[in-house]
């Protein structure tokens, strides 16, 4: 797609809540343990969003610059359990 999500980390701020959500330790969070979990997870359908622009070339492209160290994951875990992610 034309415009693509991009984490400037240079200025990147973590919003309060966000920062005590993660200190309360609810949650897990790991990095680039279940890539190809959360690309199939943010290319799922939901009621709202009845597709997505992740199809199976997509899919298999981002797997590739993963393995290649050029793509990664950052991964919410609760229970063991992937509940959230981004790539």
């Amino acid at each position: 797609p034309e415009r693509r999500g991009i984490l400037p980390l240079r200025d990147f701020h973590v919003p309060r809540r966000l920062a005590r959500t993660v200190r309360a330790d609810r949650f897990t969070v790991l990095v680039d343990r279940a890539f190809e979990q959360v690309v199939r997870g943010c290319a799922e359908a939901t009621h709202d969003r009845p597709s997505t622009w992740i199809n199976e070339e997509i899919f298999r492209l981002f797997v590739a610059l993963f393995e290649r160290g050029a793509a990664h994951s950052v991964e919410c875990w609760s229970d063991g359990r992937l509940v959230g992610g981004l790539y």
